[in-house]
């Protein structure tokens, strides 16, 4: 997961003591998103495919799936229209791009 891990670190330069490169950080969070979902610690049965989750980003065009409005400068989630934890699946047709803050807001309810 050097995305990832790379980013976080990026990201902790640039807040912490400003020597970060703001370009070379987005780019470990572009390369990220390419990996699957899973983080240091988080459950494997909770990964997306890098094709499935590329394909939702792209077939969204970045306008978030709740609120509509575009995903543009931050980093998108995706979205199980019917929760996981509810039995949802990973297919397409069950995810949507969103922003964080309105996935979050969410939550795992039906709605």
């Amino acid at each position: 997961m050097m995305g990832y891990e790379s980013a976080v670190a990026g990201i902790e330069r640039i807040i912490l003591d400003g020597s970060g490169d703001p370009k070379a950080c987005a780019r470990a969070i572009l390369a990220f998103l390419h990996e699957p979902l899973a983080r240091p610690g988080a459950s494997l049965s909770r990964d997306i495919p890098r094709a499935t989750r590329r394909y939702v980003l792209q077939r969204d065009a970045m306008v978030c799936g709740i609120c509509k409005l575009g995903i543009s400068g931050e980093v998108p989630h995706l979205d199980h229209v019917v929760p996981y934890s509810h039995g949802g699946t990973h297919s397409v047709d069950n995810l949507r791009s969103t922003h964080s803050r309105c996935n979050m807001a969410r939550g795992n309810r039906n709605k």
